[in-house]
Order: C-alpha cells, then sequence, then structure tokens
C-alpha cells in the first residue's frame, strides 16, 4: 500500500485552509496518494470555495440554468510530492430547464479547461519547455515529451504573433542548408547576431518578409551574395542602401578558377610528374604571404617546374590584391588592367570570375566606398556554426528551432516601449526582435540544454 501524506489539519467552515494558494478552489478533503496505471500520484479533492460559480454563459435566451448534479474532473498541477499531483475538481453541472442544455460551473481563474491543467502549472510548462530541451523539461514535471512539445507550439505561435525583426544600418543576407532544406538568414554585420531565419530562400518569400518590417530607411548598407533575387530585394525594399556583392562571394570564384586550371593541367601530366602534385592542392588556394615558409618554398619549387600553374597562381594572386586598393578608382582601374593582361590559356578558367565580374561590377566595386569594408565574413561564420548546430539539433522542425531561438536567446522589446515609438501604447500589440547571439545557442546544444 503507498504511503500516505501527513493530513492538514487546519479546518475553517468545514474547508481545509487556502493552502494550493488558488484563487478560486480550495482543498475540500485531505490529500492522498494512489496508484493509477502502475504508477503513484498526489490526489487532492478541490471544490469552488465558498459557493459553485454560475455559469455566464446562457444556452438560450428564455433559459435559466439550475443546479443539476456534479462531476470530477482531473487537472494536473505544480508538483507538491515526488509524484504528479492531480487535482479532483468537483464541478456543479446547470440544466436549463427551458432547452435542456447542460452547462458546467465557471472555473477560468485557476484552471486551463482545453490542456486540464491549471494556469500556474500551464506558465511553469512554457517556461520550462523555453529554458530547458523538451526530454529535460517533461521529465522534470512529469509530463510526456510530446505535452510538452504542444504546450511550447501554442506559447510560441502566441509570442511570436505580433513579432517583428528590428532592421540594422549593416544588413547581410545569405543561406544555409539548416535542419533539411535551404534556409534565409538575415544578419546584423555590426554586432554579428543572427536577426531571423526564414524556411525557404526564394525571391518572393524574402520580398514578403522584408515588406513587413518597419524603418527600412534606417539601412545603410545591404551586403548579399551574387544571387539576382537578393539585387531584386535591394532595389524595391532598400533603394538608399549602398548594395555590396561579398567580397568572399568573389574571391572563392578565383580560387575555384585556379583550382580547374590544376585539375586541367594534371590531366595532361605523366604518371610521376601527377604523382608528385598529389595532396598539394591546398597550397594554390591558399595566400602566399599567409604560407609558412616551408610550404613557400615547397609551392615555390613546383611553379617553377610547371610555368601553367605558375601563371594560374600568380594572376589568382593579383586579383586578391584588388582588394588591398585604397578606392574604389584604384580598385578598377588595377582590375582592368589584369584583365587585359591575362594569358590566353587562362581565360577559360577565369570566365566564370570574368563573367560575374562585368554582371556585379557596380554592387562588387561598391565594397569600396565605405571606409569599414563591410563583408558577409561574420554572415559565412554564422553559416559555419549553424553547419554544427544543424547537426546537434536534429529532430526538431525548423519552425520549432527558429521559435525557440528567439524566445531564449533573442532580445524582444514591445514596441511602444521604444524611445522612437509614437502612437497608441494601448493598441500596438508588435513586439522588435533585435537578434540572437548563435554562439551561445551553440553552447546550450552541446550541452544539451537546448
Amino acid at each position: 500500500m503507498p504511503r500516505q501524506p501527513k493530513k492538514r489539519s487546519e479546518v475553517w467552515n468545514g474547508w481545509l485552509v487556502n493552502w494550493l494558494n488558488l484563487k478560486e478552489l480550495r482543498a475540500s478533503a485531505e490529500p492522498r496518494i494512489v496508484e493509477r496505471k502502475g504508477k503513484q500520484e498526489y490526489q487532492i479533492p478541490v471544490a469552488t470555495y465558498p459557493h459553485p460559480n454560475p455559469p455566464e454563459r446562457i444556452c438560450c435566451l428564455a433559459g435559466i440554468p439550475k443546479r443539476h448534479d456534479k462531476v470530477k474532473v482531473r487537472y494536473r498541477d505544480r508538483r507538491i510530492e515526488p509524484m504528479p499531483t492531480v487535482l479532483i475538481v468537483e464541478r456543479q453541472r446547470y440544466k436549463c430547464h427551458h432547452c435542456g442544455a447542460i452547462v458546467l460551473e465557471a472555473m477560468d481563474a485557476d484552471l486551463d479547461h482545453k490542456w486540464y491543467i491549471t494556469h500556474r502549472f500551464k506558465r511553469a510548462l512554457q517556461l520550462a519547455s523555453v529554458k530547458r530541451n523538451f526530454q529535460d523539461a517533461a521529465n522534470l514535471n512529469g509530463v510526456d515529451d510530446s505535452y510538452i512539445i504542444r504546450l511550447f507550439d501554442e506559447f510560441a505561435t502566441e509570442k511570436l504573433e505580433y513579432y517583428h525583426t528590428n532592421l540594422p544600418e549593416v544588413l547581410g543576407v545569405d543561406e544555409n542548408n539548416l535542419l533539411g532544406g535551404m534556409r534565409f538568414v538575415a544578419a546584423d554585420l555590426e554586432t554579428g547576431q543572427i536577426l531571423d531565419l526564414l524556411p525557404v530562400r526564394t525571391e518572393a518569400a524574402v520580398m514578403a518578409f522584408f515588406a513587413e518590417l518597419h524603418w527600412k530607411f534606417y539601412v545603410k548598407v545591404f551586403v548579399q551574395d551574387m544571387w539576382r533575387g537578393y539585387r531584386n530585394v535591394a532595389e524595391q525594399m532598400f533603394p538608399k542602401a549602398l548594395n555590396i556583392v561579398d567580397k568572399f562571394h568573389v574571391v572563392r570564384m578565383a580560387n575555384d578558377g585556379m583550382a580547374d586550371a590544376r585539375k586541367w593541367y594534371q590531366t595532361k601530366l605523366e604518371n610521376e610528374d601527377r604523382r608528385s602534385l598529389k595532396n598539394k592542392h591546398r597550397m594554390f588556394l591558399a595566400r602566399w604571404d599567409g604560407m609558412h615558409s616551408t610550404s613557400q618554398d615547397t609551392l615555390a619549387e613546383i611553379l617553377e617546374d610547371h610555368p601553367f600553374l605558375n601563371d594560374a597562381y600568380i594572376w589568382k594572386e593579383r586579383f586578391y590584391m584588388i582588394y588591398d586598393s585604397a578606392t574604389r578608382a584604384e580598385a578598377e582601374k588595377e582590375y582592368d588592367r589584369l584583365v587585359a593582361t591575362m594569358p590566353p590559356h587562362l581565360k577559360r578558367f577565369y570566365r566564370p570570375l570574368t563573367t560575374s565580374m562585368k554582371n556585379w561590377r557596380p554592387q562588387i566595386f561598391n565594397h569600396f566606398e565605405m571606409p569599414e569594408r563591410w563583408t558577409n565574413n561574420m554572415t559565412e561564420n554564422l553559416n559555419g556554426r549553424l553547419n554544427q548546430i544543424n547537426s546537434m539539433a536534429r529532430g526538431m522542425t525548423f519552425d520549432r528551432f527558429r521559435k525557440k531561438a528567439i524566445l531564449r536567446f533573442g532580445k524582444i522589446i514591445p514596441n511602444n516601449e521604444l524611445a522612437v515609438y509614437s502612437g497608441d501604447p494601448n493598441d500596438d500589440p508588435r513586439q522588435i526582435g533585435f537578434g540572437w547571439d548563435v554562439s551561445t545557442l551553440e553552447r546550450a546544444l552541446k550541452k544539451g540544454r537546448f
């Protein structure tokens, strides 16, 4: 026989004192520990104090509900003993003598009739679902994982219904393969925080996302890769912002040209010469100034023995040096001279780069207009972290992942609390998000706390 809890002897007018700390409910009898479905639970008989509340909802205009009978309903509450706490609530039923409809007494102040739990327990579960991983939150409160997840979904949807992202002065956009699909990533390049994620990266979706946001005039710099969709978004949503193509997407094409030239050249070599270049491919992609002296000596010997690779490597390095230019005019002049003097046998390998430079010339050289020389390097680093997060967050849906990251790590401020707000504070439910730190999320995932 399961042990029984200590009796609570303090009684007033036949009722136990309000040791449950509920607004309208009191314990109507001593609690007891019972076994149900092979598990123990702490049951507390509960009823409305001091008398039942007649229902506010009338079944019909002519009907007057009168007391009918009582029914006992189970509601979960916060743990008191190291087992689930269940309130056995005695609810008065009312019957309309005109139409025969039966209505339950109102107990909305303490109980949630959708989830069959108390409001305070629901709040505790919602907070636990945000602050802990779902399994830990479920084990701590003695409920199922699926129950916690469904509660979180409802809470997050309600909490973020009027959520909007704040737009920074320097906005970076990119995409990343996260949790089973290519996701749009918007980042504040000044703070290095992720502003928001979208489930898809289509032009229509990105356009609709920015169309809903306010203060678009605040964006001074828009940094992107070479995707036309982003350029269209920048022209329509941020016409006054300086549109910059990310430096790293440009120089990566120079590396691709170098790699294509090396691969083609190695197919023309004899077996012995081809073996001498084996496992040396990373050297050709490295910057000369960033290499160790030993690697420089090795690469110099290779380039001396293979003039074709020497030409390709020197051209790639000279292209990198364009980004060391002090002004836009100097950079454009250096690039034009570099293209004009390109050896004919290299043009086929660097054609994708020169074509992109032609199509995106204004946006690429806009890089030199700002003294800070903004790039999407911060976004690329975020993407690297997101790749690790992707492997650690398996099993979560993208929508759940995004909402939990915003609620747990994001900085959210009601719109009417902003210093620049001008409007009716009682008629504006919007909330503004200022992004979240991806490194904090990564640490929480590694510790199993997300």
